[in-house]
C-alpha cells in the first residue's frame, strides 16, 4: 500500500500548529540573541543561490576582504530579504556555524565577528531617531546625541565614519517606509523630518565605501508601499542612492524550485529514508502502468514516478558560488 506524507516523513509541530502570526519575522529576533536561537534559525532554512551569494559577500565584506560595501535585497513582498537579513545577522555575530551550514560560503577566508546594528522601521525609537539607533546599538549614543537635541540634523559622511570606524559593523535596514510615512509629517525648518532621513541615509552609504569592514544590507523600497507626494519623494531619493551604491541580489528565483526547497526544510523534521522513497515510487509507478494499459491515463505518464523519487533527492545544498555576479 502506498505510504502517505505523513506516513513517510515527520513534520514540524510549529508545521502542523500554523499560526501564521509565527511566520512573520521580525530583523529585532537578532537583538539579545543567542547561538543557539542562530542554529535553530538554520535548522529550517534553506539556502538558496541568493542567499549564499548575500552570506559570502556580506562576510567577506566584514572581513576586510571584499570592496562591496552595500548590499539592496530587491524582491516582492514575501520573497525572502526579511529572512537573508536575519540568516546575515546569526552569522556575523556567530562566523564559527557558517562552515557547519554550507563550507563554500567561508572558502577562501575566515569570516570575523561583527557587531550587528538592526534598523526596523517599525520599531526606530522615537526619541533618538534613526541614525541616533544605530549610535546607540554601537554603545555610542553619547557620540551622535548632538543630532537630534536641538532638532534633528543628519550627521555627515565624516559623523558617520567617526562612529563607526574600522571594527566590522553589520547594518541591516528593513521596514523602511512606515518609518518614512510618519517622518513626513513632522516639519523641520522648510522641509520635514522625511528630508534629513533621506541626507542621513545617504550619506552613510557614502560613508560605508571609506569603511572597509562597514557592510550595509537594506530591503528595496521600490515597488514596495504605495506612496504619493512628499513620501513618494522621499523614497526616490532613498532609492536613487541606493541603486549608485549598493548591489541588488534576488534572495530567492521564483522560476526555480526555490520555493519548493525552501518549504520541504521549513516543514520537515526529518525526510523518509532512500528505501521508503524507492517503494512509494515502484508502487506508484506500478499503478500507473497499469492505468497506461487499461488505457485510463496517457502512456507517458508512467514517467512520472521518477519524479517521486527526484522529489525528496538529497538536494539541500545551495548551488555554486563560484560567480562574482548576483542572480537576477
Amino acid at each position: 500500500m502506498l505510504q502517505t506524507i505523513r506516513d513517510a516523513c515527520k513534520f514540524r509541530q510549529d508545521a502542523i500548529d500554523f499560526a501564521l502570526t509565527k511566520q512573520i519575522e521580525d530583523l529585532t529576533d537578532l537583538v539579545g540573541h543567542d547561538q543557539a536561537a542562530a542554529e535553530a534559525f538554520f535548522d529550517k532554512t534553506f539556502i538558496t543561490e541568493g542567499m549564499a551569494f548575500l552570506l559570502r559577500a556580506a562576510l567577506q565584506r566584514l572581513a576586510g576582504q571584499n570592496a562591496q560595501a552595500a548590499f539592496e535585497l530587491r524582491q516582492a513582498m514575501g520573497g525572502g530579504k526579511t529572512h537573508s537579513m536575519l540568516a546575515l545577522g546569526y552569522l556575523a555575530a556567530h562566523p564559527e556555524i557558517a562552515a557547519e551550514i554550507d563550507p563554500k560560503i567561508v572558502q577562501g577566508f575566515t569570516p570575523s565577528v561583527a557587531k550587528v546594528v538592526v534598523v526596523s522601521g517599525r520599531n526606530i525609537p522615537h526619541d533618538v531617531l534613526l541614525w541616533g539607533s544605530v549610535a546607540r546599538q554601537l554603545g555610542k549614543e553619547h557620540q551622535f546625541s548632538r543630532f537630534w537635541v536641538n532638532g534633528p540634523r543628519a550627521p555627515n559622511e565624516d559623523d558617520w565614519r567617526d562612529l563607526i570606524g574600522d571594527e566590522p559593523v553589520l547594518i541591516l535596514f528593513d521596514e523602511l517606509p512606515p518609518y518614512l510615512e510618519n517622518a513626513v509629517t513632522i516639519s523641520v525648518g522648510a522641509g520635514h523630518l522625511g528630508d534629513v532621513t533621506s541626507a542621513a541615509i545617504s550619506n552613510l552609504l557614502s560613508a560605508a565605501t571609506k569603511l572597509p569592514r562597514l557592510c550595509i544590507v537594506m530591503s528595496t523600497l521600490v515597488g514596495q508601499y504605495r506612496a504619493s507626494g512628499d513620501l513618494s519623494k522621499i523614497i526616490s531619493q532613498i532609492s536613487n542612492e541606493a541603486q549608485r551604491q549598493t548591489k541588488p541580489i534576488t534572495p530567492v528565483d521564483l522560476s526555480s524550485d526555490d520555493i519548493y526547497k525552501i518549504l520541504r526544510k521549513r516543514l520537515l523534521e526529518e525526510e523518509p529514508n532512500p528505501a521508503t522513497v524507492e517503494a512509494v515510487a515502484s508502487a506508484y509507478g506500478q499503478l500507473l502502468a497499469d492505468a497506461a494499459k487499461a488505457k485510463i491515463v496517457e502512456r507517458s505518464a508512467e514517467r512520472m514516478s521518477e519524479e517521486v523519487a527526484a522529489t525528496y533527492a538529497s538536494d539541500t545544498a545551495p548551488a555554486t558560488m563560484s560567480s562574482s555576479r548576483p542572480p537576477t
